[in-house]
């Protein structure tokens, strides 16, 4: 599958799992400065168990050496109603030109902010129609169970909720380019085949199988539905951005490979 080289990405991480405001600055990364203007730069980003990132992918006028065009996608959304949107207001980041919103898997701490993010995106352009891309297990009904046998429900993503705040939907098991065909740029992998036997998914993960107004737990590991993104950077490579890369590294490395040639 044809992944046209793009001359820039910019990853801007806007939940993780910890943050330092101490860490400084290297070859690849731009941190929020502990120091602004002779005073201590406060409020500092908050850090939460999930994940999301703002993925700009650009290319420039070889002509002119300036920037010809970008796109922007949100790749998850993080564990909280609000800890994304306000890690981008410090940042100084607004959600208006972003064209999408991709989901990595469908656990709770990867999509618990859609909703606000999403009413974010609404009260700025009350018309606008929002995109979001998954995989359709990402609506699944989820439980883990313990070693132990403790066990607990996970929230689930509500389609329908999503459905009624005007989202355009997009669910795909297999691999898909944004921001369209003819502009292949950023690439979503869908399904992750799973060779490695030492990469093992999830193991204590359950799907709900409802009937006869029973709950049945069937044993669910594999979260089919993790995905990563991908990019040809032009004279560097494959740049590859997983959230908990669940198929495991090493299987999403190899069909990142496999997929773009």
């Amino acid at each position: 599958m044809s992944l046209q080289e793009i001359d820039e990405v910019t990853i801007t991480v806007l939940m993780d799992n910890s943050t330092d405001l101490l860490l400084t600055n290297s070859e690849h990364a731009i941190r929020t400065p502990l120091i602004l203007k002779e005073r201590i730069n406060l409020p500092p980003p908050i850090a939460e168990h999930g994940f999301s990132a703002l993925v700009n992918v650009i290319k420039y006028d070889r002509n002119k050496n300036t920037e010809a065009n970008n796109h922007s996608f949100l790749f998850d959304t993080g564990v909280s109603e609000n800890g994304v949107i306000y890690n981008a207001n410090i940042f100084g980041i607004d959600f208006d030109h972003i064209e999408g919103i991709i989901l990595s898997h469908g656990h709770f701490d990867h999509f618990t902010g859609l909703v606000n993010i999403i009413n974010t995106i609404h009260s700025r352009r009350p018309d606008s129609i929002v995109s979001l891309y998954t995989h359709p297990d990402a609506f699944l009904k989820r439980w883990i169970i313990l070693p132990n046998g403790t066990r607990a429900k996970m929230p689930a993503l509500d389609e329908k909720q999503l459905q009624e705040m005007k989202v355009r939907i997009h669910t795909n098991t297999g691999v898909r380019l944004l921001p369209s065909d003819q502009l292949p740029w950023l690439l979503i992998t869908g399904e992750i085949p799973r060779e490695k036997h030492f990469e093992k998914g999830f193991p204590i993960q359950y799907v709900e199988n409802s009937s006869n107004n029973e709950i049945d737990l069937i044993p669910d590991p594999l979260v089919k539905d993790d995905q990563a993104l991908v990019v040809n950077v032009r004279n560097k490579g494959l740049v590859i951005l997983t959230a908990c890369g669940h198929s495991g590294i090493i299987n999403t490395i190899n069909y990142a490979k496999k997929v773009t040639g």
